[in-house]
């Protein structure tokens, strides 16, 4: 692994180059993840391209934020750290970005001054797509509210359980530090459907059926509001972590865009 440091923070990262390669993808991993996730995609894509994985600030082997961050403050870093980089010896750059990943690269193509040698974008199980809460979640949520000042009473595994079963907040038990506050302020964020349509780059969507983080009908938002979609690839037993189940099919669609 390789460390860097951006505005003060340790970043770990992997930079397979391949020396003739004119082509570079760049994988941006999802909450709760790290770059491990990527690890066996991008060494099988560095065969013919070169890739680059890294740590979200607050995960894998980087550094924590000193203060909660939104996905502002991590499209900010995230061209801080690209940034860091020399790629003159590339003539395009793919940006992969799965879940959180997606949610980052949005902000930061809608956000920030990027190199116009992007010219594709791939989203997988993306974030960022609020649907109306079901009843019966409405209704839990309603009673929790009342219930607040009985909470000490509330077994911390009941609690846990509500968390991640009703609310799908699957990566909150896990997070700690300023990391807490950070998880809320990224699910808190409204919907952004509608700052999909600026993005004017050639994108690939690619999505599992049976995605229980992330709905496939999320992919369906997303390829009605990105201009420029190339394809929409379903996989039909694929869930939200395709690309750990599904990396060789993966490697063939984005190996030929």
């Amino acid at each position: 692994m390789t460390y860097t440091t951006i505005e003060s923070q340790k970043i770990c990262y992997n930079l397979y180059q391949n020396p003739t390669a004119k082509r570079l993808y760049i994988f941006l991993h999802g909450w709760g993840g790290s770059q491990k996730s990527f690890t066996p995609l991008a060494q099988a894509i560095a065969q013919t391209h070169s890739t680059l994985i890294f740590d979200w600030p607050g995960f894998g082997q980087s550094d924590a934020p000193k203060t909660d961050w939104d996905t502002h403050q991590y499209a900010h870093f995230f061209k801080q750290f690209i940034d860091s980089f020399d790629f003159q010896d590339f003539e395009e750059i793919v940006l992969y970005g799965h879940s959180f990943g997606c949610r980052v690269m949005v902000r930061y193509l809608n956000e920030q001054k990027f190199s116009s040698k992007i010219k594709h974008l791939v989203f997988t199980g993306a974030a960022g797509i609020v649907f109306p809460l079901p009843w019966y979640k409405k209704v839990i949520k309603t009673g929790t509210a009342y219930v607040k000042p009985l909470k000490k009473l509330i077994p911390v595994s009941v609690q846990s359980f509500i968390r991640r079963k009703i609310f799908r907040a699957h990566d909150w038990d896990a997070t700690q530090g300023t990391m807490k506050q950070t998880f809320l302020n990224v699910i808190a964020e409204p919907d952004f459907r509608f700052e999909l349509e600026t993005i004017k780059i050639p994108s690939t969507i690619i999505w599992g059926k049976n995605d229980t983080y992330t709905p496939l009908k999320a992919a369906f938002v997303y390829q009605k509001h990105l201009p420029t979609v190339k394809q929409l690839r379903v996989f039909e037993n694929g869930r939200h972590g395709i690309h750990h189940t599904h990396a060789k099919e993966i490697k063939e669609i984005i190996t030929n865009l």
